[in-house]
């Protein structure tokens, strides 16, 4: 229903992502992409995809599907035992990695012959994950695997996070300028015209790295989000319990315009 009333007051293009969680754990994902597909939208996704169902699969062969649309994964590593690691899965075993490569695999057949939509692959490295095995893996897997986009980056720290040492996963400036000397330019020595390999750092290429952020952003009239809770946001990074006070209002209650 929301789905749908944003689509008749005109906006052409939605993403689908997740807080605390992946869009496509959502028993409603499948008729979420189904309405955008035969409203004519563009869609995205950002996903790290340990769950797709058969319904999701057989949607994304729809010759329908708008040019621009995308689905960006997050994947982070090139092994089972570093994947669990980085998304926070130490008490797992579980073949997580060659879950996710498997369905990415699924996704990439209903996107052939002719290429539908763009399919990228999310890298953030840390020190957990960047090996040159680990990330060699990771690039032959995903590019085989039908990706035309692979990302390298940083994690970037959390919002009023104070030691960033409790948060692992997330280097240090010194531990990010030591993996881009070392690594960048053998990375970007896999990018192709069929499969485009990039390396970046917003913080330094910005100089925004610890920097107290500009306001108002902008984004809140431009990515106006429904969260999680059925309720209405100004943004993707302002979608969450914990910015409840700025909510622009309860979608149980009122329309989405």
């Amino acid at each position: 229903t929301i789905l749908n009333e944003i689509a008749d007051g005109g906006v052409n293009k939605v993403t689908f992502a997740g807080w605390a969680t992946d869009p496509l754990n959502s028993k409603s994902i499948d008729n979420l992409l189904e309405t955008a597909i035969n409203r004519n939208m563009i869609f995205g996704f950002n996903t790290k995809p340990i769950k797709v169902s058969d319904k999701f699969v057989d949607l994304l062969k729809n010759k329908k599907i708008h040019p621009d649309s995308w689905i960006s994964l997050s994947i982070d590593s090139g092994s089972n035992e570093v994947f669990n690691r980085v998304h926070g899965m130490n008490q797992t075993k579980a073949p997580l990695y060659d879950k996710v490569l498997s369905n990415v695999m699924r996704i990439k057949e209903a996107n052939q012959p002719i290429r539908k939509f763009d399919i990228s692959a999310a890298y953030l490295l840390n020190k957990f994950n960047s090996s040159k095995d680990e990330i060699l893996r990771f690039i032959k897997d995903f590019k085989s695997a039908g990706c035309n986009l692979l990302r390298f980056s940083f994690a970037q720290p959390p919002r009023g996070l104070v030691n960033q040492n409790k948060i692992e996963t997330v280097p240090l400036k010194e531990e990010k300028n030591k993996i881009m000397s070392e690594l960048s330019e053998w990375i970007m020595s896999y990018d192709s015209e069929e499969c485009r390999v990039l390396v970046t750092d917003p913080d330094a290429e910005n100089n925004i790295f610890y920097k107290d952020r500009t306001l108002p952003c902008v984004a809140r009239f431009i990515y106006p989000t429904v969260g999680f809770d059925g309720r209405l946001y100004q943004c993707s990074q302002s979608a969450a319990p914990n910015f409840k006070e700025t909510e622009i209002g309860n979608l149980k209650k009122d329309s989405f315009w």
